[in-house]
C-alpha cells in the first residue's frame, strides 16, 4: 500500500518503518539531532521535522521546538533525495538544499539521511 509523500500518514509510517530498520539504528545511535526541513512548493506538508535520538528516528509534521538544524529544499529536490537519486551531501553541494545550525551534526546525520531513500521505497512512497 503506498503512502502519499508529504502527509501526516507518511511521518507517521516514516516513523515506523524507522523504527524497525538496524541500519538506520545503527548509524543513529549516539545522536541526538533534530532536524527541520521546509519543502517549497509542496503539494502537502512543507514543514516536518526528524529527531534523531540515540538510535530512535522519528518524523513530525510542523516545525520542530529548537531544531539543532534547519534545511530547506524545493519539492522537486525533495522527491529526488526521497528516491535516492540525490544525496544530501551533493544536494548541499549543488545549492539544492540549504542547511543552517552545527554544520559538525549536519555530517553526523548525513549517513542516516542516506538511508531514508530505501526506507521510503520499502513504504512504497508515492510522489503524485
Amino acid at each position: 500500500m503506498s503512502v502519499k509523500v508529504l502527509t501526516e500518514e507518511w511521518t507517521t509510517r516514516l516513523t515506523e518503518a524507522a523504527s524497525g530498520d538496524p541500519v538506520l539504528q545503527e548509524v543513529t545511535k549516539g545522536k541526538k539531532i533534530l532536524f527541520e526541513m521546509h519543502v517549497s512548493g509542496s503539494p502537502g506538508l512543507d514543514i516536518y521535522h526528524i529527531h534523531f535520538n540515540d538510535g530512535a528516528t522519528t518524523f513530525t509534521p510542523g516545525p520542530a521546538e529548537n531544531p539543532d538544524l534547519n534545511g530547506s529544499v524545493s519539492f522537486e529536490t525533495m522527491v529526488a533525495l526521497s528516491r535516492g537519486e540525490l544525496t544530501g551531501q551533493a544536494a548541499a553541494m549543488t545549492g539544492k538544499m540549504k542547511v543552517t545550525g552545527n554544520m559538525g551534526q549536519m555530517m553526523q546525520v548525513g549517513p542516516a539521511l542516506d538511508q531514508l531513500a530505501r526506507i521510503e521505497a520499502e513504504i512504497g512512497t508515492s510522489y503524485e
